[in-house]
């Protein structure tokens, strides 16, 4: 339910959002679900919709999720199941996007607009224009490619989890808070 409160709140007051990171990743190669280590939602946020954005979210009552500016002043906002947040819960980060931005050369213009729409666990959202150039921008050539150890499966990224034991508490971890995105 958080992430269909999310993105009918967005859509109801025109903010301009799309997928991002790992999200956009599962969305891509897993078929519009997360990638099974993710426990959270990555969407990027026009930065010139900020105002809408935060009008978006207190006209939705009673508050049943919890929505907040980053308490570490970043540019982003987070997005929780509960009106109270927990540390380490499953969780939407809402990051703040400026066109033309140049701090990071991934993030081009033509990669992303216009929007396509695309749909994450069924639900109706926005994705780059190009997504699979962004997702090698952001994680190199390889992707789309996995590699197989001790039966787990691990994707090649260039920050890849490369420890198994590792890989398996994350993927536990994981499948136990992902149910909270879609409560």
């Amino acid at each position: 339910k958080t992430l269909q409160w999310t993105l009918d709140a967005m859509h109801a007051h025109n903010v301009s959002a799309w997928l991002a990171m790992g999200s956009l990743m599962g969305q891509v190669r897993h078929k519009g679900v997360l990638i099974p280590w993710d426990t959270d939602i990555d969407m990027y946020v026009d930065a010139a919709d900020e105002d809408k954005l935060l009008k978006a979210f207190p006209n939705h009552a009673p508050r049943v999720h919890w929505f907040g500016r980053d308490p570490r002043g970043r540019a982003v906002y987070w997005v929780y199941f509960h009106p109270v947040p927990k540390s380490g819960e499953s969780h939407i980060e809402l990051w703040m996007w400026q066109k033309g931005q140049t701090k990071d050369p991934t993030y081009l213009n033509p990669l992303i607009y216009p929007l396509q729409p695309c749909h994450l666990y069924g639900y109706a959202a926005w994705c780059p224009s190009n997504s699979a150039a962004m997702l090698e921008k952001w994680y190199g050539a390889d992707w789309a490619k996995y590699q197989f150890t001790r039966g787990a499966a691990t994707v090649m990224l260039t920050d890849a989890v490369g420890d198994p034991e590792r890989f398996r508490m994350v993927q536990d971890y994981q499948r136990k808070k992902r149910k909270s995105l879609m409560l």
